[in-house]
Protein backbone atom coordinates (compact mmCIF):
# COMPACT_ATOMS: atom_id res chain seq x y z
CA UNK A 1 0.00 0.00 0.00
CA UNK A 2 2.74 1.99 0.65
CA UNK A 3 4.54 1.93 -2.42
CA UNK A 4 0.93 2.13 -4.15
CA UNK A 5 0.52 5.46 -2.13
CA UNK A 6 3.84 7.06 -3.35
CA UNK A 7 3.49 6.09 -6.74
CA UNK A 8 0.29 7.61 -6.70
CA UNK A 9 2.10 10.94 -4.93
CA UNK A 10 4.62 10.93 -7.88
CA UNK A 11 2.05 10.61 -10.54
CA UNK A 12 0.02 13.50 -9.38
CA UNK A 13 3.12 15.70 -8.95
CA UNK A 14 3.97 15.00 -12.35
CA UNK A 15 0.39 15.60 -13.93
CA UNK A 16 0.10 19.13 -11.83
CA UNK A 17 3.88 19.68 -13.27
CA UNK A 18 3.05 19.31 -16.74
CA UNK A 19 -0.30 21.13 -16.47
CA UNK A 20 1.66 24.25 -15.02
CA UNK A 21 3.84 24.08 -17.38
CA UNK A 22 1.39 23.93 -20.62
CA UNK A 23 -0.36 26.88 -19.55
CA UNK A 24 2.85 28.92 -18.41
CA UNK A 25 3.84 28.02 -22.31
CA UNK A 26 0.05 28.64 -23.72
CA UNK A 27 0.14 32.55 -22.12
CA UNK A 28 3.83 32.89 -23.36
CA UNK A 29 2.96 32.07 -26.99
CA UNK A 30 -0.48 33.79 -26.64
CA UNK A 31 1.50 37.36 -25.71
CA UNK A 32 4.31 37.04 -28.24
CA UNK A 33 6.82 35.95 -25.51
CA UNK A 34 9.85 35.17 -26.53
CA UNK A 35 10.81 32.28 -24.00
CA UNK A 36 10.29 31.27 -20.50
CA UNK A 37 12.69 30.43 -18.18
CA UNK A 38 12.68 28.17 -15.12
CA UNK A 39 16.04 27.88 -12.98
CA UNK A 40 17.18 25.95 -10.16
CA UNK A 41 14.73 23.48 -10.06
CA UNK A 42 15.30 19.81 -8.99
CA UNK A 43 16.17 16.99 -11.24
CA UNK A 44 12.58 15.35 -10.47
CA UNK A 45 10.85 18.66 -11.39
CA UNK A 46 13.37 18.81 -14.47
CA UNK A 47 12.27 15.48 -15.99
CA UNK A 48 8.89 15.91 -15.36
CA UNK A 49 9.35 19.38 -17.30
CA UNK A 50 11.76 18.97 -19.82
CA UNK A 51 12.25 14.95 -20.55
CA UNK A 52 15.14 13.16 -19.33
CA UNK A 53 18.52 14.26 -19.89
CA UNK A 54 19.91 13.28 -24.06
CA UNK A 55 22.27 10.42 -24.53
CA UNK A 56 25.83 11.18 -25.21
CA UNK A 57 27.03 10.31 -28.45
CA UNK A 58 30.23 8.38 -26.97
CA UNK A 59 30.76 5.79 -30.10
CA UNK A 60 29.40 7.27 -32.90
CA UNK A 61 31.50 7.57 -35.88
CA UNK A 62 29.12 9.60 -37.89
CA UNK A 63 30.07 13.01 -39.12
CA UNK A 64 27.82 15.89 -37.86
CA UNK A 65 26.74 16.45 -41.16
CA UNK A 66 25.06 13.19 -40.61
CA UNK A 67 24.04 13.23 -36.86
CA UNK A 68 21.96 16.59 -38.16
CA UNK A 69 20.50 14.87 -41.54
CA UNK A 70 18.50 12.03 -39.22
CA UNK A 71 17.61 14.86 -36.47
CA UNK A 72 16.09 16.61 -39.46
CA UNK A 73 14.06 13.34 -40.57
CA UNK A 74 13.64 12.63 -37.05
CA UNK A 75 11.34 16.33 -36.71
CA UNK A 76 8.13 14.88 -37.32
CA UNK A 77 8.26 12.79 -33.63
CA UNK A 78 9.32 9.24 -34.94
CA UNK A 79 12.54 9.52 -33.50
CA UNK A 80 15.05 6.23 -32.99
CA UNK A 81 16.07 4.67 -30.01
CA UNK A 82 19.45 3.97 -31.24
CA UNK A 83 22.32 5.35 -28.98
CA UNK A 84 23.94 6.10 -32.29
CA UNK A 85 21.16 8.81 -33.91
CA UNK A 86 21.56 11.38 -30.82
CA UNK A 87 23.10 14.39 -30.89
CA UNK A 88 26.38 15.01 -29.07
CA UNK A 89 29.87 15.90 -29.63
CA UNK A 90 32.58 14.27 -27.88
CA UNK A 91 35.40 16.70 -27.92
CA UNK A 92 35.21 17.36 -24.38
CA UNK A 93 35.34 13.86 -23.53
CA UNK A 94 37.24 12.93 -25.46
CA UNK A 95 39.92 15.18 -23.94
CA UNK A 96 38.83 14.23 -20.68
CA UNK A 97 40.09 10.47 -22.05
CA UNK A 98 43.20 11.56 -23.51
CA UNK A 99 44.24 13.57 -19.51
CA UNK A 100 43.36 10.12 -17.94
CA UNK A 101 46.08 9.42 -16.11
CA UNK A 102 47.98 12.30 -16.03
CA UNK A 103 48.06 14.40 -12.52
CA UNK A 104 47.86 11.20 -10.72
CA UNK A 105 50.89 11.58 -8.70
CA UNK A 106 51.25 12.97 -5.24
CA UNK A 107 53.28 15.06 -3.83
CA UNK A 108 55.81 12.45 -3.22
CA UNK A 109 55.86 10.78 -6.29
CA UNK A 110 53.37 8.24 -5.93
CA UNK A 111 50.51 6.91 -7.86
CA UNK A 112 47.64 8.25 -6.43
CA UNK A 113 45.07 7.35 -9.90
CA UNK A 114 42.15 4.78 -8.26
CA UNK A 115 40.08 5.21 -11.28
CA UNK A 116 39.61 1.65 -11.22
CA UNK A 117 41.23 1.76 -15.73
CA UNK A 118 37.67 2.66 -16.29
CA UNK A 119 37.87 5.15 -19.30
CA UNK A 120 36.45 8.16 -18.88
CA UNK A 121 33.58 7.79 -21.22
CA UNK A 122 32.23 4.45 -19.81
CA UNK A 123 32.17 6.22 -16.39
CA UNK A 124 30.49 9.20 -17.86
CA UNK A 125 28.03 6.70 -20.00
CA UNK A 126 26.35 5.19 -16.55
CA UNK A 127 24.91 8.35 -15.98
CA UNK A 128 22.78 7.81 -18.89
CA UNK A 129 22.28 4.53 -18.24
CA UNK A 130 18.36 4.89 -17.87
CA UNK A 131 17.55 7.78 -20.09
CA UNK A 132 16.30 7.29 -23.41
CA UNK A 133 15.89 10.50 -26.25
CA UNK A 134 12.93 11.92 -25.86
CA UNK A 135 10.69 12.67 -28.56
CA UNK A 136 8.54 15.12 -30.53
CA UNK A 137 11.37 17.40 -28.97
CA UNK A 138 10.77 20.54 -31.16
CA UNK A 139 7.52 20.74 -28.64
CA UNK A 140 9.16 20.39 -25.33
CA UNK A 141 10.62 22.67 -22.79
CA UNK A 142 14.15 22.32 -23.43
CA UNK A 143 16.57 21.07 -20.07
CA UNK A 144 19.82 22.24 -19.24
CA UNK A 145 22.34 21.05 -16.85
CA UNK A 146 24.52 23.30 -15.80
CA UNK A 147 27.34 23.28 -12.99
CA UNK A 148 28.13 25.40 -9.89
CA UNK A 149 30.42 24.46 -7.17
CA UNK A 150 29.48 23.90 -3.56
CA UNK A 151 31.13 22.79 -0.34
CA UNK A 152 29.71 19.84 1.29
CA UNK A 153 29.84 19.14 5.28
CA UNK A 154 30.90 15.79 4.15
CA UNK A 155 34.28 14.19 4.75
CA UNK A 156 34.43 11.23 2.16
CA UNK A 157 37.49 10.23 3.92
CA UNK A 158 35.67 9.29 6.89
CA UNK A 159 32.34 7.75 5.84
CA UNK A 160 30.92 10.78 5.12
CA UNK A 161 30.53 11.80 8.33
CA UNK A 162 30.62 15.70 9.47
CA UNK A 163 34.07 17.33 9.62
CA UNK A 164 34.40 18.12 13.46
CA UNK A 165 36.88 21.22 12.44
CA UNK A 166 38.41 23.31 10.32
CA UNK A 167 41.81 21.45 10.74
CA UNK A 168 39.52 17.96 9.67
CA UNK A 169 38.85 19.87 7.11
CA UNK A 170 42.46 20.65 5.95
CA UNK A 171 43.76 17.38 6.49
CA UNK A 172 42.07 15.50 3.94
CA UNK A 173 43.98 18.52 0.94
CA UNK A 174 47.73 17.60 0.03
CA UNK A 175 50.62 18.05 2.05
CA UNK A 176 51.45 20.82 -0.52
CA UNK A 177 47.58 22.60 -0.57
CA UNK A 178 47.52 22.67 2.86
CA UNK A 179 50.50 24.74 3.44
CA UNK A 180 49.32 26.76 0.33
CA UNK A 181 45.59 27.31 2.78
CA UNK A 182 47.26 28.17 6.08
CA UNK A 183 49.62 30.24 4.42
CA UNK A 184 46.81 32.33 2.52
CA UNK A 185 44.85 32.26 5.82
CA UNK A 186 48.13 33.53 8.19
CA UNK A 187 48.28 36.52 5.35
CA UNK A 188 45.15 37.99 6.69
CA UNK A 189 44.51 36.89 10.18
CA UNK A 190 48.03 37.33 11.38
CA UNK A 191 50.03 39.30 9.12
CA UNK A 192 47.64 42.35 8.58
CA UNK A 193 45.80 41.08 11.71
CA UNK A 194 42.56 41.07 10.28
CA UNK A 195 39.67 39.31 11.54
CA UNK A 196 36.23 38.04 10.43
CA UNK A 197 33.14 37.95 12.41
CA UNK A 198 29.92 36.28 11.45
CA UNK A 199 27.13 38.55 12.75
CA UNK A 200 23.93 36.31 12.47
CA UNK A 201 19.98 37.22 12.53
CA UNK A 202 18.60 39.42 15.11
CA UNK A 203 21.93 39.90 16.51
CA UNK A 204 22.38 42.29 13.23
CA UNK A 205 20.20 44.63 14.82
CA UNK A 206 22.51 45.08 17.89
CA UNK A 207 25.11 47.56 15.56
CA UNK A 208 23.96 50.27 14.36
CA UNK A 209 24.74 51.43 11.22
CA UNK A 210 25.57 47.91 9.89
CA UNK A 211 22.77 47.27 7.69
CA UNK A 212 24.05 50.52 5.71
CA UNK A 213 27.73 49.81 6.05
CA UNK A 214 27.03 46.49 4.36
CA UNK A 215 25.36 47.71 1.63
CA UNK A 216 28.12 50.45 1.25
CA UNK A 217 30.51 47.25 1.00
CA UNK A 218 27.77 45.73 -1.39
CA UNK A 219 27.61 48.46 -4.02
CA UNK A 220 31.41 48.90 -3.89
CA UNK A 221 31.56 45.66 -5.80
CA UNK A 222 29.06 47.28 -8.43
CA UNK A 223 30.52 50.64 -8.59
CA UNK A 224 34.31 48.68 -9.33
CA UNK A 225 33.04 46.34 -12.54
CA UNK A 226 32.09 48.09 -15.89
CA UNK A 227 29.23 45.36 -15.74
CA UNK A 228 28.38 45.83 -12.55
CA UNK A 229 24.48 46.65 -11.89
CA UNK A 230 23.05 47.53 -8.95
CA UNK A 231 19.69 44.75 -8.62
CA UNK A 232 19.52 46.22 -5.02
CA UNK A 233 18.29 49.28 -2.67
CA UNK A 234 19.11 49.85 1.00
CA UNK A 235 15.94 50.56 1.30
CA UNK A 236 15.79 46.45 0.72
CA UNK A 237 18.32 45.42 2.86
CA UNK A 238 17.10 47.47 5.64
CA UNK A 239 13.63 45.72 5.15
CA UNK A 240 15.01 42.62 5.07
CA UNK A 241 16.93 43.30 8.52
CA UNK A 242 12.98 44.82 9.82
CA UNK A 243 11.03 41.41 9.03
CA UNK A 244 10.56 39.67 12.13
CA UNK A 245 9.92 36.47 9.40
CA UNK A 246 13.35 36.83 7.90
CA UNK A 247 15.92 38.55 9.85
CA UNK A 248 16.84 35.02 11.60
CA UNK A 249 17.85 33.93 7.64
CA UNK A 250 20.37 37.00 7.24
CA UNK A 251 24.03 36.50 8.21
CA UNK A 252 26.68 39.00 7.48
CA UNK A 253 30.85 38.33 7.32
CA UNK A 254 31.88 41.20 8.24
CA UNK A 255 35.77 41.67 7.79
CA UNK A 256 37.88 44.12 10.25
CA UNK A 257 41.38 45.18 11.72
CA UNK A 258 42.26 43.46 15.18
CA UNK A 259 44.77 45.39 16.36
CA UNK A 260 44.58 48.09 19.41
CA UNK A 261 48.29 49.40 18.84
CA UNK A 262 48.10 53.43 18.52
CA UNK A 263 50.99 52.98 15.54
CA UNK A 264 48.79 51.00 13.95
CA UNK A 265 48.84 51.90 9.81
CA UNK A 266 45.66 50.57 8.46
CA UNK A 267 43.58 52.30 11.60
CA UNK A 268 42.64 56.12 10.89
CA UNK A 269 40.06 55.87 14.09
CA UNK A 270 41.28 57.59 16.83
CA UNK A 271 38.46 55.54 19.12
CA UNK A 272 39.13 52.45 18.16
CA UNK A 273 39.73 49.93 20.22
CA UNK A 274 39.29 46.51 18.74
CA UNK A 275 35.53 46.25 19.56
CA UNK A 276 32.72 45.44 16.89
CA UNK A 277 31.72 48.65 15.52
CA UNK A 278 30.07 49.22 11.72
CA UNK A 279 32.00 52.03 11.03
CA UNK A 280 35.56 49.66 11.44
CA UNK A 281 34.08 47.23 8.94
CA UNK A 282 35.73 47.54 5.04
CA UNK A 283 34.94 44.16 3.40
CA UNK A 284 32.00 41.64 3.83
CA UNK A 285 29.43 39.20 2.50
CA UNK A 286 26.04 39.07 2.73
CA UNK A 287 25.16 35.83 2.84
CA UNK A 288 21.27 33.88 3.57
CA UNK A 289 20.89 30.76 5.46
CA UNK A 290 18.15 28.55 5.76
CA UNK A 291 17.76 24.62 6.38
CA UNK A 292 21.49 24.44 7.34
CA UNK A 293 22.67 25.69 4.02
CA UNK A 294 24.31 28.73 3.45
CA UNK A 295 23.99 30.43 0.34
CA UNK A 296 26.55 33.20 -0.44
CA UNK A 297 25.61 35.77 -2.25
CA UNK A 298 27.45 39.15 -2.46
CA UNK A 299 30.90 40.07 -1.50
CA UNK A 300 32.36 43.45 -1.41
CA UNK A 301 35.66 45.16 -0.08
CA UNK A 302 35.27 49.25 0.32
CA UNK A 303 38.04 51.18 -1.86
CA UNK A 304 41.59 51.46 -0.53
CA UNK A 305 41.55 48.32 1.67
CA UNK A 306 42.00 45.59 -0.96
CA UNK A 307 44.44 43.14 0.21
CA UNK A 308 45.88 39.73 -1.15
CA UNK A 309 43.95 36.78 0.10
CA UNK A 310 41.02 38.70 1.68
CA UNK A 311 38.29 37.63 -0.62
CA UNK A 312 39.54 33.55 -0.33
CA UNK A 313 39.88 34.25 3.67
CA UNK A 314 35.82 36.04 4.18
CA UNK A 315 33.85 33.91 1.23
CA UNK A 316 35.53 30.56 1.60
CA UNK A 317 37.88 29.76 4.45
CA UNK A 318 35.80 31.88 7.65
CA UNK A 319 32.32 30.81 6.11
CA UNK A 320 33.30 26.94 6.11
CA UNK A 321 34.84 27.11 9.89
CA UNK A 322 31.46 28.60 11.11
CA UNK A 323 29.42 25.86 8.66
CA UNK A 324 31.43 23.81 10.44
CA UNK A 325 30.96 24.95 13.80
CA UNK A 326 27.46 24.71 13.70
CA UNK A 327 26.89 22.03 11.69
CA UNK A 328 25.72 23.07 8.34
CA UNK A 329 25.34 21.12 5.40
CA UNK A 330 26.70 22.78 2.81
CA UNK A 331 27.81 26.02 0.98
CA UNK A 332 26.60 27.51 -1.88
CA UNK A 333 27.94 30.57 -3.16
CA UNK A 334 27.15 31.13 -6.40
CA UNK A 335 27.91 30.41 -9.85
CA UNK A 336 31.54 31.50 -11.67
CA UNK A 337 35.29 30.98 -10.13
CA UNK A 338 35.10 27.23 -11.02
CA UNK A 339 38.73 26.46 -11.08
CA UNK A 340 39.47 28.22 -7.62
CA UNK A 341 36.68 27.17 -5.59
CA UNK A 342 37.52 23.11 -6.78
CA UNK A 343 40.93 23.64 -5.45
CA UNK A 344 39.68 24.64 -2.63
CA UNK A 345 37.32 21.80 -1.95
CA UNK A 346 34.17 22.87 -3.31
CA UNK A 347 33.27 19.75 -5.93
CA UNK A 348 30.60 20.67 -8.66
CA UNK A 349 27.44 19.30 -8.67
CA UNK A 350 24.47 19.35 -11.24
CA UNK A 351 22.15 22.53 -11.59
CA UNK A 352 19.10 22.21 -13.32
CA UNK A 353 16.89 24.22 -15.40
CA UNK A 354 14.18 24.23 -18.38
CA UNK A 355 13.46 27.02 -20.92
CA UNK A 356 11.01 27.01 -23.69
CA UNK A 357 11.85 29.66 -26.96
CA UNK A 358 8.93 30.46 -28.89
CA UNK A 359 10.46 30.61 -32.11
CA UNK A 360 10.81 27.33 -33.29
CA UNK A 361 14.16 27.36 -35.07
CA UNK A 362 15.92 29.36 -32.92
CA UNK A 363 14.60 26.85 -30.38
CA UNK A 364 16.08 24.45 -32.43
CA UNK A 365 19.68 26.48 -32.14
CA UNK A 366 19.30 26.87 -28.53
CA UNK A 367 18.49 22.97 -28.19
CA UNK A 368 20.98 22.02 -29.83
CA UNK A 369 23.98 23.99 -27.73
CA UNK A 370 22.51 23.42 -24.72
CA UNK A 371 22.66 19.52 -25.41
CA UNK A 372 26.12 19.56 -26.11
CA UNK A 373 26.74 21.89 -23.22
CA UNK A 374 25.15 19.68 -20.97
CA UNK A 375 27.11 16.40 -21.76
CA UNK A 376 30.31 18.72 -21.15
CA UNK A 377 29.24 19.72 -17.94
CA UNK A 378 27.90 15.90 -16.70
CA UNK A 379 31.19 14.63 -18.09
CA UNK A 380 33.22 17.63 -15.96
CA UNK A 381 31.44 16.83 -12.91
CA UNK A 382 32.24 13.19 -12.97
CA UNK A 383 36.04 13.20 -13.76
CA UNK A 384 36.16 16.22 -10.89
CA UNK A 385 34.40 14.79 -8.31
CA UNK A 386 36.56 12.10 -8.80
CA UNK A 387 39.41 13.68 -8.44
CA UNK A 388 38.10 16.17 -5.37
CA UNK A 389 40.73 18.39 -3.90
CA UNK A 390 39.41 16.78 -1.03
CA UNK A 391 39.55 13.13 -1.39
CA UNK A 392 42.79 10.98 -0.39
CA UNK A 393 43.40 9.18 -3.42
CA UNK A 394 44.88 5.41 -2.84
CA UNK A 395 48.43 4.76 -3.54
CA UNK A 396 48.62 2.14 -6.12
CA UNK A 397 52.03 2.38 -7.23
CA UNK A 398 55.49 4.10 -6.85
CA UNK A 399 57.70 6.49 -8.47
CA UNK A 400 60.26 4.62 -11.07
Amino acid sequence: NSNSNSNSIRQGEREFRLLVTKIIKTIATSNNLSSVHMNFISDEEALDIAGPLPVPNFFSTESEDEREDKDDRNDDGNVSNNEENCNGDNNVIDTLNKDEGTNDRSDDGTNTNNNNSAPIQERVKSVFSRIVKRDNKNDLYIRRTSLQYHWLNINRNNHNLPYTSFDDYLNCFKSKKRITIKRERRRVLQEQNIIVDAIVGRDIRKYPGLVERMFEIYKSTVDKMFFGRQYLTLEFFQGLVHRDDFIDNLLFMCARYNNTADDDDNNDNDNYNGEFKAENIFAGTFNIVKDDVFYGRYWGCLPGYESKNLHFEVCYWAAIEYCIANNYKRIEPGAGGGDYKWARGFDPQLIHSAHYISQPAFRKAVQQYVQFDSERNIAIAELLNERSAVLKQKTVGKKG
